[in-house]
């Protein structure tokens, strides 16, 4: 949950390899994020 709090609360990003800042979120899971062909990035 807190993870889900500092990706909210840090928008807008300027990039989403910028999340894996975040504690608990590493760079291969905003990889496998980006791999989603479901998710769309604004």
């Amino acid at each position: 949950m807190r993870e889900a709090q500092a990706i909210v609360g840090g928008r807008p990003w300027a990039d989403p390899g910028d999340l894996a800042q975040i504690g608990g979120i590493s760079a291969a899971m905003v990889a496998g994020w980006m791999d989603d062909p479901g998710l769309e990035v604004e």
